[in-house]
């Protein structure tokens, strides 16, 4: 029996130095300040996945700071410098997708469709980043920090992005895909729509494959 327990020993302590730390459950309530850690603090944004409104979301995290409302104030920030980030690796790929589908039918030589869509993503994402929503906050005083968990939604976004994109289109004299440009536009719908079916998570791991070494 003692052999039994000290082989049990050495196990958990290996597990504790390789890093094998207690698995946390996945929080299934509504995101609000909670007494214990919420799932979204110790698995990060990876969990959001399970969730049927789809969006990219960013965790900001502050320490070091005493007055509870400057730091959640500085949580929020470092929040949305992290969404920004990951809405610029986004919409680098939605580009890449889109480019590919409609590029085919553009017309003008002196402005590249992925010129188009840049522009096009650039003047909307502004307006949505800022309207990202504030889900929660958290704090932990064991390590003394803040967290802070922010929204952009995705649905919102890619419907901005096909609005603004058929009224450019359209209100242009002479439209860039010319005779085609119902076949482009329903060519772009369909694959905002392809892009929407698959979570944003889907085009940040293409972004993600992308940067990777070989």
């Amino acid at each position: 029996m003692r052999q039994l327990a000290l082989t049990m020993s050495l196990v958990l302590g290996a597990s504790l130095l390789l890093g094998c730390g207690p698995r946390y459950e996945v929080y299934e309530g509504p995101l609000t300040p909670a007494e214990r850690e919420p799932s979204w603090v110790s698995r990060g944004p990876g969990e959001f996945g399970r969730w049927d409104e789809k969006g990219i979301y960013a965790v900001g995290v502050a320490s070091e700071e005493p007055n509870t409302e400057i730091r959640q104030a500085k949580a929020l920030t470092n929040a949305r410098v992290e969404l920004a980030r990951q809405f610029e690796l986004y919409v680098a790929e939605l580009i890449r997708t889109l480019n590919s589908k409609i590029e085919p039918y553009w017309e003008p030589q002196d402005r590249g469709c992925d010129q188009f869509l840049r522009e096009l993503s650039a003047s909307v994402g502004e307006q949505q980043l800022g309207e990202a929503k504030e889900i929660a906050l958290w704090y932990c005083a064991i390590t003394d920090e803040q967290f802070a968990l922010i929204r952009l939604s995705e649905k919102d976004f890619l419907n901005a992005f096909r609005a603004e994109a058929e009224k450019q289109v359209q209100q242009q004299d002479a439209s860039p895909f010319g005779e085609r440009t119902e076949e482009a536009l329903k060519k772009l719908r369909d694959a905002l729509e392809r892009v929407y079916a698959r979570r944003a998570r889907g085009l940040l791991e293409q972004a993600a494959d992308r940067r990777a070494p070989d």
